[in-house]
């Protein structure tokens, strides 16, 4: 028997690739919303990765 293990979700996927990155990233949603920070993102601008998500970026 075969067990097939299904594609993670693409947003946990994205997020995972954030998280992982050595590049300053952010994911945004929709409405320009911080959904996640790499922790290259929070050290460059010295900011608590605690407190990014949630916060607009308008």
């Amino acid at each position: 028997m075969t067990v097939t293990i299904p594609p993670p979700e693409p947003f946990d996927f994205a997020l995972a690739m954030i998280m992982a990155s050595a590049t300053p990233l952010l994911m945004l949603d929709g409405n320009l919303v911080i959904l996640a920070g790499s922790k290259s993102f929070c050290g460059a601008f010295q900011i608590d990765p605690a407190a990014v998500n949630g916060n607009p970026m308008a």
